[in-house]
């Protein structure tokens, strides 16, 4: 959903939930931890993960 501020030069929050595909590290691994593996697509799979985002815009034009 988006909120809306403003008649003429429009300022617009967003934000939601998003859902889609993600890597992810298997084998034990975790993010930020140093190995030294050089071919990480064998420690990653595909999965479908939710995730959040939040927008700001602003109209620079008034547009009739």
């Amino acid at each position: 959903p988006s909120f809306f501020i403003g008649s003429k030069n429009r300022l617009a929050f967003s934000g939601g939930v998003a859902y889609g595909p993600v890597n992810k590290l298997t084998n034990g691994l975790e993010v930020g931890e140093q190995t030294e593996i050089f071919d990480i697509d064998n420690y990653t799979k595909s999965v479908y993960d939710f995730g959040y985002y939040f927008g700001i815009s602003f109209s620079l034009f008034d547009i009739k």
